[in-house]
């Protein structure tokens, strides 16, 4: 009732269709309305091609919820999504976002969560050390043409390279690269990637290409952006998945800045304020998506026994 009556959070029934005596068994689908006085609920179903909004009474989707679902031995049930709120992250994404489908599973799952986890527990253990060198190993040698993967020719201005922070954020992009989880680079992806979104093919709204272009120049301007580009193309092997999708090494970009894990101990260095003032130079725009996107990974990925909220303890 609550859900129906607001478009600020919603509720997504998994239930039986069979029990509902429709064809398929398990399926998810949004409750668009609740009708107090017959006790009936509308039923936006999401596979409108073979059934079209309908109402059923309310006791006849909870037994249905109540079925075993057969790959998990479990009952359904419902899950209630809300709008982000409260740590001034948007709701939603212009352009990256998670994508949990291709092979993603509750491994998956419980590899990405031990590696926050890990990261979180490191970092509290090793707030008084003394930071070590990055380990060396990270680069690969690889005779892919580069520029066939989407990946910009960038050279560093010499008094990126020659200084110590830029060595030592050089050496942080490297190591993020080469020691973040398979299953972390995989489940990021893009709007256009995902839903085949091709701006000289279909039409689409002339203000979301603008948007989106605006996104991807700040993007490239970021002080950091070409630190990424040389990282990526020294390990264009291990992330050639990622870069199948468009824009990837902008994708990469945002991901190093919205993954709460910006001090990883394994890669030798403290680049808390490095990774900060990249984000605080970035405009709006870039700043909305990084927080959108974080605010997505730790939604989905944070350890067990975490708070919800993103802080700068995350």
């Amino acid at each position: 009732k609550a859900a129906a009556a607001t478009t600020s959070h919603f509720m997504i029934a998994s239930y039986s269709r069979s029990h509902l005596g429709q064809t398929g068994d398990g399926h998810f689908s949004p409750i668009a309305a609740y009708h107090e006085p017959t006790d009936m609920v509308l039923i936006m179903d999401t596979a409108r091609f073979k059934y079209p909004p309908h109402w059923i009474p309310l006791p006849l989707l909870v037994e249905a919820m109540q079925k075993l679902d057969q790959g998990t031995g479990k009952a359904r049930g419902y899950m209630k999504l809300s709008r982000a709120s409260g740590d001034g992250s948007p709701s939603s994404s212009i352009l990256f976002v998670l994508t949990l489908r291709k092979g993603f599973d509750d491994s998956a799952l419980r590899v990405i969560r031990r590696f926050f986890a890990s990261v979180r527990a490191e970092k509290q253990r090793n707030e008084e050390k003394t930071p070590t060198p990055p380990p060396r190993g990270s680069e690969e040698k690889s005779t892919e043409d580069s520029s066939e993967m989407g990946i910009p020719d960038v050279t560093l201005p010499e008094c990126e390279t020659c200084s110590k922070q830029g060595r030592e954020l050089s050496a942080y992009v490297s190591c993020f690269f080469s020691t973040v989880p398979p299953e972390l680079l995989a489940a990021v992806s893009t709007v256009v990637h995902e839903f085949r979104v091709d701006f000289g093919d279909i039409p689409v709204r002339q203000k979301y290409q603008d948007t989106v272009k605006e996104l991807l120049t700040d993007i490239r301007a970021l002080p950091i952006f070409p630190h990424v580009a040389i990282a990526v193309r020294n390990q264009r092997h291990r992330l050639k998945d990622i870069l199948r999708a468009a824009h990837g090494v902008e994708l990469l970009t945002v991901l190093l800045l919205a993954a709460p894990v910006q001090d990883l101990s394994a890669c030798g260095t403290r680049v808390d304020s490095l990774m900060r003032l990249s984000e605080e130079s970035a405009s709006e725009l870039v700043r909305n998506e990084i927080k959108a996107l974080r605010n997505q990974l730790w939604t989905v990925f944070r350890p067990r026994g975490t708070n919800n909220r993103i802080n700068a303890e995350n």
